[in-house]
């Protein structure tokens, strides 16, 4: 799948994105957020996910190394796949629109694809300029499954993940949200990490308090500490 812009505004901001490389040739930490708008999502979830994505912003901004380092991507998905931040370092003018619930099917392996072509993208990128970079994170947030998508999209997107994930091109998390998440479809989207649960306001700002943690340890060290291993424990940032 291919990722090129498409518009006059895309093409410009890609243009800015390569720049940037140039400007500040700093190791890259990709990090993705993949995150469920579906309307299933309404009220506190969807709150707490925007709360959450502004909190990993102001947390990355604070720290001068993973300021420079740290590119973040935010993926929202319902029936509908909608990239609404491209990889790019934080700055201090950055917001991240506010995500708004939308009912009808969950196009869960499409907005992965998405993520990743994107990923992808931005890796040629970094190899163009010369750039290197610590091994990437996608993180899924979702209360569901995939609902109405083409089966063989989820399960081709499955694929890629487990692909890369044994290839340690890229390490990936599931969060469940509520008390009908489905682990073992979680599983599959993570398949060397067990899935997370949240389900209290709590939980949510522990969750995004441990991505915010572990992308500035990671953007900290070397790339050889970049693995899943020597990140955050989870358990250390449980209420």
């Amino acid at each position: 799948m291919e990722n090129k812009p498409k518009t006059p505004a895309e093409y410009m901001a890609a243009k800015l994105r390569a720049k940037e490389l140039e400007d500040n040739p700093a190791v890259r930490t990709p990090l993705a957020l993949v995150l469920d708008s579906s309307g299933s999502m309404e009220g506190t979830p969807i709150e707490q996910l925007n709360l959450g994505t502004q909190l990993v912003l102001r947390e990355i901004l604070a720290n001068p190394k993973a300021r420079n380092s740290v590119e973040l991507c935010v993926i929202m998905f319902d029936y509908e796949v909608e990239c609404i931040r491209e990889f790019s370092t934080v700055k201090s003018e950055d917001e991240i629109p506010q995500m708004v619930t939308r009912h009808g099917t969950t196009h869960t392996g499409e907005a992965i694809h998405a993520a990743l072509d994107r990923l992808e993208a931005r890796k040629a990128e970094y190899a163009a300029k010369g750039v290197e970079y610590y091994q990437p994170w996608l993180i899924m947030i979702s209360d569901g499954e995939p609902y109405g998508e083409d089966s063989s999209v989820t399960e081709s997107a499955i694929k890629r993940i487990a692909d890369m994930t044994a290839a340690r091109d890229l390490t990936a998390y599931t969060v469940g949200v509520g008390d009908k998440i489905n682990r073992e479809t979680l599983q599959r989207f993570s398949p060397q990490v067990p899935p997370m649960h949240v389900d209290t306001i709590d939980q949510f700002q522990t969750l995004f308090n441990w991505i915010s943690a572990s992308v500035i340890r990671v953007a900290s060290k070397k790339p050889e500490y970049a693995a899943p291993e020597n990140v955050c424990r989870w358990e250390d940032f449980r209420p």
